[in-house]
């Protein structure tokens, strides 16, 4: 059985690092450090689903994710947005624009892997 591929976006090596221990295991992970290599890697590897910073310098997650649903070839991918700041505001923008859901920063191994599992529909024994 192929592992899923997930695209880890964020331009802080301690977070991208934190995202690939705790996923490397059970998916194949990938990394980008901002919004650019972000949507060159998202249309050379076609993860199964990305987990994308919102602040980043340059292209923010939000751009990313609003040319991501804009391209026929990754609108279908989906996205969790990552963000220190998960006010309503943030959320609510990021929803809008297609995501499927948000995880906060710092990580909690569990929740992140809880989120990712609903996403692709795994369910827990």
């Amino acid at each position: 059985m192929n592992r899923k591929r997930v695209l880890l976006v964020d331009d802080t090596e301690t977070f991208l690092y934190i995202l690939n221990h705790i996923l490397k295991d059970e998916y194949e992970t990938y990394i980008a450090k901002n919004g650019h290599d972000a949507l060159e890697a998202a249309a050379s590897v076609k993860p199964d689903l990305i987990l994308l910073d919102v602040i980043m310098p340059g292209l923010s997650g939000y751009d990313v994710l609003k040319r991501l649903k804009e391209n026929p070839d990754l609108k279908h991918i989906p996205v969790i947005m990552i963000s220190g700041n998960i006010a309503d505001e943030s959320v609510v923008t990021g929803l809008s624009l297609g995501a499927a859901d948000y995880v906060k920063k710092p990580f909690v191994k569990n929740v992140v892997k809880g989120r990712i599992d609903a996403v692709f529909g795994n369910t827990s024994d």
